[in-house]
């Protein structure tokens, strides 16, 4: 994992785009954990989401991201920026920030959600970091 950190840091101290940096620590996170899905999604000034490069996701699950308006009931990562702060739907299928959002995630297979929001340094969210699992779980101390 720390080798991952330092190639994002690197990546970002040579200018790399947001999107190259997205796609490969997506691409990364994915690899080193099996099963699981990994999503950056940006929130514009108005509060829009637009999913970053990288994740595994289908074009059909990326397009109805797309343009979101984030809320708090906008599934993990409209929620997470929402609030500006972590969100975790250890159960899709009942959690109710998914209500109207679960049936695609949940076609594919997947069943948790943690979202954290990606802060600036003066607190506003600028987009969220999310991980997608295919059991439902909830975030522990390992």
């Amino acid at each position: 994992m720390l080798h991952l950190q330092n190639t994002i840091l690197e990546m970002i101290a040579r200018g790399e785009t947001l999107e190259a940096t997205t796609d490969r620590l997506s691409q990364q996170i994915e690899k080193l954990l099996p099963g699981v899905r990994c999503s950056v999604l940006r929130v514009d000034g108005n509060g829009l989401l637009h999913p970053l490069p990288g994740s595994s996701f289908p074009n059909e699950y990326v397009a109805l991201l797309e343009g979101l308006m984030i809320g708090p009931l906008v599934g993990s990562c409209g929620s997470a920026a929402y609030f500006g702060k972590a969100v975790a739907a250890k159960d899709i299928a009942t959690d109710p920030g998914w209500v109207s959002f679960k049936e695609p995630v949940l076609a594919l297979g997947l069943k948790a959600c943690w979202s954290s929001p990606i802060c600036d340094a003066e607190g506003a969210v600028l987009g969220t970091f999310a991980l997608y699992f295919t059991e439902k779980r909830g975030p522990h101390a390992s």
